[in-house]
């Protein structure tokens, strides 16, 4: 149980406070994939080699 507590506290310490009503916090890491996740397409835009 104390894992899953750690799990809980440390996403609200760092994406608890999103920017601007985005769901991006400021001075994260972000994968390509979870951009495009977190900004709603359908698919990626741009990928290397397409």
């Amino acid at each position: 149980m104390e894992l899953v507590e750690y799990g809980l506290y440390r996403n609200a310490k760092y994406y608890g406070k999103p920017y601007r009503k985005s769901s991006f916090s400021l001075y994260q890491k972000y994968s390509y994939e979870d951009v495009c996740r977190l900004l709603e397409w359908e698919k990626a835009a741009f990928k290397n080699g397409d």
